[in-house]
């Protein structure tokens, strides 16, 4: 609503920026919900998630106000935003050893007997009966600092401001501060004296059964965690390593499932990868266990410059991140009866003069069974599939465009990524 009246009284000017705000905030209402749910049979589907229950039942009203049930084991994703999870500086980020990722802030009341009590911006209070599910705890001033741990260290450390860093063992965690037991003594230190705290493995972390959510949220955390319901606008949430959990959907960016009819390829470890790394060197072929700097062209679940994957503006939280030229191979045993993806350059090079030039091939058996136009930075992905039935191999090509000997067609940029990449199951 506008007010275009040059002159006008006091009351009517509040009036009118009365209305504009009930305004904005009754579309925002109206906006809750609204979601483009992606199954593995049909991706796209705009509407309003509806609801959801602890068997997978789902409701989600299209925008033709048709009403399609589906099982979360069907479902791909469910995007509620394309926007980017916006973290403040001032958050300290917590860590846990499943992988869940929240920020906030300590929380000043009282943690639970040996546990540990964060209030994150997006989920609210995350009550951690055991402090040993947490992992790592990084404080803002961490920022840009190098904080390393030797492999799956036996011992917690903590990481002072004045560059020390002190072993022994956590024994809890609270707004007053980190009490750190050290051979009988124990001394506590308050929280603006440290860059973070790091609390080594107890037990292995037992993985959810069933088919569950990964859910992204809007202050940039992650959480993975069982629906027991979806209503009102509210999920209901059984959390891998912590308590329930409530969280309002608009505070969630992005839900995809796990354990469902369908595996994410950037969760299956490749046969096999074959990769040139420069003009003119030789192909180099990688062999799994596939370790940090082994392969230069393989990054699941992030982009070849190590960012989440983005094309053509829209975000995706699963795929893998790859380079020209680059083959990666796998074994699939007849175990799926379909693969799809949306290929295209990321997002990442678009500030760059050079904006990238490849194209993507599918093979099955060692048979090309699809291939992608020319693509370049900026362009919309574009979906290969291929016929899986009965085949033994899948392999992944990012190929150069054109001539990489001449100038205009070099291998610049080409930051290929393959989002969102499924094998279904038979």
């Amino acid at each position: 609503m506008a007010c275009v009246k040059k002159r006008e009284s006091r009351s009517s000017s509040i009036k009118c920026m009365l209305f504009a705000l009930i305004a904005c905030i009754t579309a925002a209402e109206s906006a809750a919900g609204q979601a483009v749910l992606n199954t593995i049979d049909e991706k796209g589907i705009r509407g309003k998630l509806v609801s959801m229950d602890a068997n997978g039942s789902i409701s989600f009203e299209t925008e033709s106000k048709e009403v399609k049930r589906t099982q979360a084991a069907d479902v791909v994703s469910i995007v509620f935003s394309d926007l980017a999870a916006k973290q403040e500086k001032t958050d300290i980020e917590l860590t846990l050893h499943n992988g869940d990722v929240f920020l906030g802030a300590v929380e000043p009341q009282d943690a639970p007997a040996q546990g540990f009590a964060f209030r994150d911006r997006s989920a609210g209070l995350i009550s951690l009966p055991d402090l040993g599910m947490v992992q790592w705890i990084r404080f803002p001033s961490s920022k840009g600092k190098k904080l390393v741990v030797e492999g799956e260290a036996a011992r917690d450390f903590v990481f002072l401001g004045n560059g020390d860093r002190i072993s022994g063992t956590v024994d809890s965690i609270s707004s007053k501060g980190v009490a750190v037991d050290r051979s009988g003594d124990v001394k506590t230190f308050p929280l603006d004296e440290l860059l973070a705290v790091y609390i080594a493995p107890l037990v292995p972390v037992k993985p959810l059964e069933g088919v569950f959510g990964v859910f992204i949220l809007r202050n940039g955390g992650m959480t993975h965690g069982k629906v027991k319901k979806f209503e009102n606008g509210i999920f209901s949430l059984s959390l891998a390593i912590a308590k329930d959990q409530e969280i309002a959907v608009e505070e969630v960016l992005n839900v995809s499932f796990r354990n469902g009819n369908f595996t994410y390829l950037s969760d299956v470890v490749p046969a096999g990868i074959v990769e040139i790394r420069a003009l003119f060197e030789e192909p180099l072929t990688c062999k799994p266990p596939f370790g940090k700097g082994s392969t230069h062209h393989f990054h699941p679940d992030r982009s070849y410059d190590g960012n989440r994957i983005s094309i053509g503006g829209k975000r995706f939280y699963k795929g893998i991140g790859s380079y020209s030229w680059t083959e990666i191979r796998y074994r699939l045993d007849g175990a799926y009866r379909r693969f799809e993806t949306l290929a295209g350059i990321d997002d990442e090079v678009m500030s760059r003069l050079d904006k990238g030039s490849v194209v993507f091939r599918v093979l099955v058996d060692g048979k090309e069974a699809a291939r992608s136009p020319v693509m370049k930075g900026g362009m919309a992905p574009v979906k290969l599939a291929a016929d899986l039935a009965g085949a033994a191999t899948l392999s992944l090509i990012v190929d150069y465009a054109g001539d990489p000997l001449e100038l205009e067609d070099d291998d610049t940029s080409d930051n290929a990524d393959w989002a969102e990449a499924i094998l279904v199951k038979k």
